[in-house]
């Protein structure tokens, strides 16, 4: 392989996201629903938004179904098990004050 094409070969390597499986593990009316499969995401960060948003889905299906709001958190744990956030309802939902 030409040497050229090898440093930009190993360039881009080391500049791919390193990808992580992260745990989205679901905790409401006292229960714990686990995520058994979790997803690949580049970071702390993107599962953090995708956490944030299958929270608002939870929430706006509770609305939309005339369900009260309960308790809810979503628990991220990493590939190893260990738990890097927790989120609750202030992070789903943004209340305006006036």
């Amino acid at each position: 392989m030409d040497r050229t094409l090898q440093a930009q070969a190993a360039t881009v390597i080391r500049e791919s996201p390193v990808s992580d499986r992260y745990y989205l593990h679901l905790r409401r009316n006292g229960g714990f629903i686990e995520d058994p499969e979790g997803v690949v995401l580049a970071d702390i960060a993107t599962a953090r938004a995708r956490a944030v948003l299958a929270g608002r889905e939870i929430l706006a299906a509770q609305l939309i179904a005339g369900e009260p709001i309960d308790e809810l958190e979503i628990t991220i744990c990493d590939a190893r098990g260990i738990e890097v956030a927790n989120l609750g309802f202030s992070e789903f939902v943004s209340l305006s004050r006036h």
